[in-house]
């Protein structure tokens, strides 16, 4: 790695049927006067149906100057987000000192790289950094984690986190690169729509179990992020089929701990299925029971 790519980040931005100038994120980074500062790289993975214009693409790039080089790659398959961030590590590993990932409808500000340049200077072989991600006013992310059931914190967290029990969405995170080839550590890619968040915090908190020199830092610094998406609270079709990606997100993540899994996963379903006063939950439960992930 070269000398002017250390402490540089590498930021991988995933958009869903939105043009460039629709992300929130790419907005707030278009807005962001240091960004040159504390990135040099820029990987726009467009997971949309069609491709952005030419036109939309060269309005972008010189935005950013000479001194950041900006990807944009559309995928003609909308591939899994685990697919999508093993494409990113494996192509910007070498790039950057760490690695940051974020969506498309993230409100980040200036302060958010600053933020990781502070806590950098005061942590400089911490592993993970995380912002205090927000929705709807509620903290969620990170959280505390005990096995298969996450719990918010009560307030905004900072600093260093010396406990094992922590978890926290793939927005915002930003991971050193140096973490990533130490334990060759790359998303189980049979990961669809979810899980690659738990994944990712599971392996984390194995590592850091057994060496003490892997440790995350909360960043002094919060945004809001839209999970409405992912927090479908009606029932309908579409969390019915998010409930089963669900199921098969928890067999491959613990997929050490099969009988307890399956045991959580019964209870879960029955709970579903009494909420939403349909057993569709319960059937999905079996129908995953018996298939293979």
């Amino acid at each position: 790695m070269k000398l002017e790519e250390k402490n540089k980040l590498s930021i991988l931005i995933v958009l869903y049927n939105k043009s460039v100038f629709e992300s929130k994120t790419l907005m707030a980074l278009l807005n962001n006067k240091g960004l040159k500062q504390y990135v040099n790289n820029i990987l726009i993975w467009d997971n949309s149906k069609a491709p952005l214009s030419s036109i939309e693409l060269d309005k972008l790039s010189p935005l950013y100057g000479s001194n950041i080089s900006i990807v944009y790659k559309h995928s003609k398959v909308n591939l899994p987000l685990s697919s999508v961030y093993n494409v990113f590590f494996d192509e910007y590993e070498s790039k950057s000192s760490h690695l940051c990932i974020l969506d498309d409808d993230s409100d980040i500000s200036d302060g958010f790289f600053h933020a990781w340049s502070v806590m950098l200077k005061s942590n400089p072989k911490a592993s993970l950094y995380l912002p205090n991600i927000f929705h709807h006013s509620i903290l969620v992310s990170p959280t505390k984690r005990f096995f298969l059931k996450g719990f918010y914190f009560k307030d905004v967290q900072k600093g260093k986190y010396k406990n094992n029990n922590l978890s926290a969405i793939n927005s915002g995170m930003i991971i050193s690169t140096d973490y990533l080839r130490r334990y060759l550590f790359r998303y189980n890619e049979k990961l669809k729509a979810y899980g690659t968040d738990d994944f990712f915090m599971v392996n984390f908190q194995r590592n850091k179990k057994q060496n003490s020199n892997v440790y995350a830092c909360i960043l002094n610094y919060s945004f809001s992020h839209d999970l409405t998406l992912s927090t479908l609270n009606n029932d309908s079709i579409e969390l019915q089929n998010r409930y089963g990606l669900l199921l098969d997100s928890w067999k491959i993540i613990y997929n050490e701990r099969r009988v307890t899994v399956f045991v959580y996963s019964l209870i879960h379903s029955l709970y579903m299925s009494s909420r939403y006063c349909n057993l569709n939950y319960f059937k999905i439960f079996k129908e995953r029971l018996f298939c293979n992930v």
